[in-house]
């Protein structure tokens, strides 16, 4: 059954005599594709959801960009939440639970512009202060951050976030986001995405994976887990292969798989290697092994170059996946290098033109919201986890993390070094060169009416973009993991 809009006060009785809450025990599998099970629900009163159009815009945007446009202002009315849950349910209920085109499923779209999905230990936090903090004083236009992390969109009706939002921000001309550093990993939230909220923007954090593996096992002792001792004798007597290819339970979510970004990348379907036609995704026994045995390839893979930056492992549970559906979803993707960018403003004209500013008007672009660089903020520096530890606890927890430059540690970091490396060709090769094509047509005219960014002609590789606009700033920074950070940092201790 095609559903069209449906009003809010109309949506009846289903063949259910109660109103039921929906079902948490979903089954998503990682491929994005889903077989939830939704209860019927009755639906009463005439609460509803308004953009308010007629409403006074607060919001002065002096900016004379084209790109940025006015943002709508929202009123919030009784029952909205309610409303919106209840027509996802009711397309659900008529085989349409995945159609993104169905309207019933989309109705709450207007509440979610962007979300900061990953990846963990990657300054999300950091972001999500930073633009709250800009916010409070006006500089970064109006939008707003739920202040804490939401998980709704992997564990929850889809429908759920929304009852987030309307919770923590307030109404008016805002763009509205949430943060969630492990939704860029999980098929559940990348399916509700692109159902649900196919036009939300996506801001995605990465560092190079030394330092990220370093960051992550600290920050859980910090925490106060109880994790591995990885010194290279205790890799050798324990089974390396298990620690380095899987995520078992010890490391707690630290998994050196995990490391691996590009493989939660390349699920979102921006590039053609699980996107395209099932042909092009070799089941062919006939391989090509190159140095160190890392990869094989298909001789008749005719995604060949793009396999490569893969594990025999990562390819073959690919080439089991179903064919992943393209995400609609724009992508903004930075290092966390980039958050340490300081602005310098030129006294001569007023202007800032080092790389904060390429960075942030590359961001502000992406959310759509009024550029006025000399008023931002510095950026600023979150480290998050428990701090009300007493003396003794503290140094007792601090003993216990790794300083992962040491030779002790050697064997991992060789690990993580060819992680980086399969990143950087990943991402150089085939997730960004047309997204700095993209974002310079972008600059030029490439923004509907309605704020979102239209998906260009670059093919699979539409709608990503990186931070620091057409630049070469976010490649300077991807380019670092090719090398071993350790060589800079024993170079400062031994100054």
């Amino acid at each position: 059954m095609v559903l069209g809009l449906l009003p809010f006060y109309l949506i009846g009785t289903m063949q259910q005599q109660h109103l039921q809450q929906y079902h948490q025990q979903q089954n998503y599998d990682d491929s994005g594709s889903s077989t939830t099970k939704f209860t019927a629900v009755v639906v009463g009163g005439g609460g509803g959801v308004a953009v308010n159009k007629t409403q006074p815009n607060h919001h002065v945007n002096n900016n004379k960009n084209k790109n940025v446009v006015k943002i709508p202002y929202i009123k919030y009315k009784p029952n909205t939440f309610e409303d919106i849950k209840a027509r996802m349910d009711y397309a659900a209920q008529h085989g349409s639970a995945d159609d993104p085109n169905n309207i019933n499923n989309t109705v709450g779209q207007y509440l979610l512009d962007f979300g900061i999905i990953g990846f963990p230990k990657c300054g999300t936090t950091t972001m999500m202060r930073w633009l709250n903090m800009n916010t409070s004083t006006g500089t970064a236009g109006d939008l707003r951050v739920i202040n804490h992390e939401i998980m709704a969109l992997q564990k929850s009706h889809p429908a759920k976030i929304i009852h987030h939002v309307l919770t923590a921000i307030p109404e008016g001309s805002i763009r509205r986001g949430y943060k969630s550093p492990n939704d860029i990993e999980d098929g559940r939230a990348r399916n509700k995405l692109r159902v649900h909220y196919p036009s939300t923007k996506l801001i995605v954090g990465l560092r190079h994976p030394v330092l990220w593996y370093e960051s992550f096992y600290n920050h859980r002792i910090q925490n106060g887990y109880t994790m591995p001792n990885l010194t290279n004798t205790n890799i050798i007597q324990n089974n390396e292969d298990v620690l380095k290819n899987t995520c078992p339970g010890i490391l707690n979510g630290v998994c050196f798989t995990r490391a691996r970004f590009h493989t939660s990348l390349v699920k979102w379907g921006k590039t053609s290697l699980l996107s395209s036609s099932p042909s092009s995704i070799s089941s062919n026994n006939t391989i090509i092994i190159n140095n160190n045995n890392h990869n094989e390839i298909s001789h008749h893979d005719d995604d060949a170059d793009e396999w490569k930056y893969f594990t025999k492992k990562e390819q073959r549970s690919m080439r089991k996946d179903k064919i992943i559906i393209s995400s609609p979803n724009p992508i903004f993707v930075y290092d966390v290098n980039q958050l340490q960018l300081q602005q310098v403003l030129v006294p001569d004209n007023n202007t800032n033109t080092n790389e904060y500013t390429l960075f942030v008007e590359s961001l502000q672009e992406f959310l759509n919201v009024t550029k006025d660089i000399k008023r931002m903020s510095n950026m600023i520096k979150e480290s998050p986890g428990k701090t009300n530890l007493n003396t003794t606890e503290q140094a007792r927890r601090n003993s216990l993390k790794i300083d992962i430059c040491l030779d002790d540690y050697s064997t991992i970091r060789q690990w993580l070094l060819r992680t980086g490396t399969d990143i950087h060709g990943w991402i150089s090769n085939h997730f960004i060169i047309p997204a700095m094509q993209q974002q310079q047509q972008h600059r030029n005219d490439n923004v509907n009416n309605n704020g979102s960014i239209n998906s260009g002609s670059y093919g699979h590789n539409r709608n990503v973009y990186v931070g620091g606009g057409s630049s070469t700033q976010f490649r300077k920074y991807l380019d670092l993991y090719r090398t071993d950070p350790c060589l800079e940092r024993n170079d400062k201790n031994n100054y």
